[in-house]
């Protein structure tokens, strides 16, 4: 008896010492929230289910979009300021640009994706990418 007694003693005692605290998970915000350099941005005209494709522009060095915690975001490409809302948490709103989509965001990578439609046969796809 006392054999078990110290046994499942032990075990408890290794089991709770063992476990730590999870780590807390971030949400999409707060992933978003910072500053990203730019690798690259591509666009690319579709004219009556055509593309032309222009060639991407490679992010120099010191380019980055900077997200704010008050709703902001920077770019440093024509020093730009505008306000940013999350949608959900793959979708954003830009007040400037029409719905932009993240279609990649970990801690060091983020894709942004955006289609603008100009007329009924003629539509923008812009694509970013970003890390930290």
């Amino acid at each position: 008896m006392k054999i078990a007694f110290l046994v499942t003693s032990v075990l408890c005692s290794t089991i709770l010492l063992s476990c730590s605290k999870g780590q807390s998970v971030l949400t999409t915000k707060d992933k978003l929230l910072g500053k990203w350099n730019i690798d690259s941005i591509s666009s690319r005209e579709v004219v009556n289910e055509v593309p032309n494709d222009n060639p991407a522009q490679v992010g120099r060095s010191g380019e980055y979009m900077e997200f704010r915690n008050n709703g902001t975001v920077y770019s440093s490409l024509g020093n730009k300021t505008s306000n940013w809302t999350l949608l959900i948490d793959t979708t954003m709103k830009l007040d400037d640009s029409p719905t932009v989509y993240i279609r990649e965001l970990s801690k060091t990578k983020l894709y942004l994706y955006s289609k603008r439609v100009v007329s009924t046969t003629v539509y923008v796809e812009d694509k970013y990418f970003l890390h930290k």
